[in-house]
Parts: structure tokens; C-alpha cells; sequence
């Protein structure tokens, strides 16, 4: 529940949403291909253009924070590290 000086402040977006011609564009496309998730076509067209950008053989993708996070933790393998997350 919020108190009165909360309801007051405007928020702030730190990346307003937007939809244009070309995103509608893209959500049909993705629609049509049944590829409702973070994994598909546009997808693996997106970590081969990332590659190829930063010069790197192959990029991937992580679709959620929490997902990463394990990763870089599994990555470093700090020792006497407690992980939060299950290896």
C-alpha cells in the first residue's frame, strides 16, 4: 500500500515503452512462427549479428537476469565462495 507522498511522485521510465510499424511488424512475425519465447529464429539471427559485431565466433543469448547471474557465477568458480544457486 502506498502513502501519500509516494503516490505524488511521477515515475520515471528509464526506457519508455514503444511500439512502432516495425516492432508490430516483428511481434506478427513472431506470432506467425510460433516462436512466443526466448528462443527461435530472430533469435539466433541476433546472437550471429552480436558475434559478428564484437568479433567473437559465437554469442548467446540469457533471457532472464536470474539465469545470467547463475552463469557468472558458475563461470568463476570463486573458491570458498558460497553459490546462491544450485550448480
Amino acid at each position: 500500500m502506498q502513502n501519500q507522498s509516494q503516490s505524488k511522485l511521477k515515475r520515471i521510465f528509464l526506457s519508455p515503452p514503444h511500439m512502432g510499424g516495425e516492432e508490430l511488424r516483428f511481434i506478427q512475425e513472431a506470432f506467425e512462427s510460433n516462436y512466443i519465447a526466448p528462443l527461435g529464429p530472430q533469435v539466433d539471427v541476433l546472437e550471429q549479428e552480436f558475434a559478428e559485431k564484437v568479433g567473437v565466433a559465437q554469442a548467446v543469448t540469457i533471457p532472464a537476469r536470474l539465469i545470467l547471474a547463475q552463469r557468472v557465477f558458475q563461470g568463476l568458480r570463486l573458491k570458498g565462495c558460497l553459490y546462491p544457486f544450485p550448480p
